[in-house]
């Protein structure tokens, strides 16, 4: 006996049978039918991410013509802001223009008394500097005669 749906086999027919032993038919293309359908699948799969991208490209170049047309709408407005505030920026660039100068000459004049400045320290300097050579050549006199008890002898040309 035949289970429920199960037919007789038709030798006529090409089939593989199922589990009953020819009780289910089962086309003999079935598993090339499953492969166009899984190609297809996949075919149509990349369709539509493909088309899904060209939707993301289109939302973008929309939000961007958008962007522009609202830019275009306000340009006028933003022209007419810019204009009432030339003058004003033209009147700081003056204001900036003069304080460069006033710098660009003190810095000259910076440069000038640095020289000056420079003469006197080195005079300065200089002056200290024979100081203490004179004063280090008298203690070192001062030492050497107490260490090999020499009298003071201001005959000798160096002075006390």
């Amino acid at each position: 006996m035949l289970p429920v749906g199960a037919e007789e086999p038709d030798p006529n027919r090409p089939h593989l049978y199922g589990q009953y032993d020819g009780g289910l038919a089962v086309e003999n293309d079935a598993f090339a039918e499953f492969l166009q359908a899984a190609s297809r699948r996949e075919h149509l799969a990349e369709r539509i991410t493909a088309l899904l991208e060209q939707r993301h490209q289109i939302q973008e170049q929309l939000r961007q013509a958008e962007a522009a047309h609202i830019s275009a709408q306000t340009l006028p407005e933003r022209l007419q802001a810019l204009e009432r505030a030339l003058p004003e920026a033209r009147q700081r660039h003056e204001q900036l223009r003069q304080q460069r100068e006033a710098c660009e000459k003190e810095l000259e004049t910076l440069h000038q008394s640095h020289e000056a400045y420079s003469l006197v320290q080195m005079l300065m300097y200089g002056t200290a500097g024979l100081a203490f050579l004179l004063g280090d050549i008298i203690v070192s006199k001062e030492i050497v005669a107490q260490v090999l008890y020499l009298p003071s002898n201001t005959s000798a040309g160096c002075l006390p």
